[in-house]
């Protein structure tokens, strides 16, 4: 048997497509874009709360009082502290003045007061008067200890020294609170 050559066949043409114009990217200005409503929950912030949280600072509330007062996180309330930069402000501005006012008072009574009282009392002829008093409050030892423990610690503290001496322990427990002096020998 003989084997009939093939016949050879012509490629088809392709048939050319139309190429899709290109089209030139615009710029779009920020301004004239859309806006997209933001995801998650509206913020529970108030401009208000610049006031009330200075104020409530002044009284002496701490952080988780105020998270409760406001009824966030603690998350969010530092969020609002770095978005609201004047919210931060009266943070910091309460804290310092009920802290400035606490360590007045704390000095007053360790180093003792005067202030002045009104009473009202009745003259000879039965009338009621206000009189001016002026009332002595003593120096607090109490307080004066705990200002200078904590304004010198090194100087007032209570210490506790242990002295090592051939393997066996020694414990020396200074139990008077007085200034570490260079010719004080102990």
């Amino acid at each position: 048997m003989t084997a009939k050559p093939k016949a050879k066949t012509k490629a088809k043409p392709k048939a050319k497509t139309a190429k899709k114009p290109v089209k030139k990217s615009r710029k779009v200005s920020l301004l004239s874009a859309p806006k997209r409503p933001r995801a998650g929950q509206p913020t529970k912030y108030r401009p208000a709360y610049i006031d009330e949280v200075r104020k409530l600072y002044l009284l002496g509330a701490t952080v988780e009082q105020l998270l409760e007062i406001f009824e966030v996180s603690r998350k969010v309330f530092y969020e609002w502290q770095k978005k609201y930069p004047e919210f931060k402000a009266a943070c910091r501005a309460g804290r310092i003045m009920a802290d400035a006012e606490v360590a007045n008072g704390l000095y007053h009574r360790a180093i003792g007061a005067v202030t002045l009282d009104w009473h009202e009392a009745l003259d000879k002829d039965g009338n009621i008067v206000q009189l001016q008093a002026q009332k002595m409050h003593p120096p607090e030892t109490h307080a004066a200890k705990w200002w200078l423990k904590n304004r010198q610690p090194e100087t007032w503290k209570e210490s506790i020294e242990v002295e090592s001496s051939t393997g066996a322990f020694s414990i020396v427990i200074n139990e008077t609170l007085r200034p570490k002096l260079p010719t004080d020998e102990r």
